[in-house]
């Protein structure tokens, strides 16, 4: 996902910071989407 996020983004177009919090801020959708499907994932 992390890869997809970069790929999307383009080469050299964001910081080290703005790639955490797009990672951080996509396991967050992530988990509200399978949060009924993965009862041991909080």
């Amino acid at each position: 996902m992390t890869l997809a996020l970069l790929a999307q983004q383009g080469s050299g177009n964001l910081t080290e910071n703005e790639v955490v919090d797009l990672c951080h801020l996509l396991g967050q959708r992530l988990s509200v989407l399978y949060a009924d499907d993965i009862p041991d994932f909080f």
